[in-house]
């Protein structure tokens, strides 16, 4: 009966909603490597995507990888990463360390500091470091373009994202899928919202 829950959600979910599958690390400590997790696929067409928003969506150039990233630049905004502090519109955003966070990675177990990052308008969550001196907590700042949205991972140190714009680039509005809403696997974080 347990075994079978992820087929029966998936399922069974309304049509407005897929089911998808976190297989990397980019998001800890919000999305875990194996969670199952519904997106809301008409979310964009009937609210702006807003800074904070976890968003499904493919890049510009590929048609095959869907991802998985927080929007934390809108359109007009210039974003920028400084001695690993992520800056918007060339404000500080907040972040406050708490307990840190540890998991295991290869057999061994890895402890990042933790923090709670708040972004203009109050939407606040978690995001992990392990330094902020790496290679992308230093970048040129850069500026969204009309039509399209800058995403970063949670997890800082170990995410493609925005950051690396010739690789990744920023994100068209017309290749956001939806909002990725609520876990629903493992039962043990099933209910566990992203955003």
């Amino acid at each position: 009966m347990v075994i079978g829950f992820p087929v029966l959600a998936a399922t069974a979910a309304p049509p407005w909603l897929k089911s998808y599958y976190a297989p990397s690390s980019s998001n800890l400590p919000n999305l875990l490597v194996g969670d199952r997790f519904f997106a809301e696929l008409s979310y964009f067409r009937s609210h702006m995507p807003r800074r904070g928003d976890m968003a499904v969506f493919r890049l510009a150039n590929d048609n095959e990888t869907v991802y998985v990233k927080r929007i934390v630049g809108v359109p007009g905004d210039t974003v920028q990463m400084r001695e690993g502090v992520l800056y918007i519109n060339s404000a500080a955003i907040p972040r406050q360390q708490v307990e840190d966070y540890s998991f295991v990675f290869d057999s061994s177990t890895v402890t990042m500091h933790q923090y709670v990052e708040t972004l203009p308008g109050g939407i606040s969550y978690r995001i992990i470091k392990a330094g902020d001196d790496g290679p992308f907590d230093n970048t040129p700042a850069f500026t969204v373009p009309e039509g399209n949205y800058f995403t970063i991972g949670d997890n800082r140190d170990n995410s493609l994202d925005s950051r690396m714009l010739a690789q990744f680039g920023y994100i068209p509005a017309v290749r956001l899928i939806g909002r990725a809403y609520i876990i629903y696997w493992p039962l043990a974080r099933l209910g566990m919202k992203m955003n």
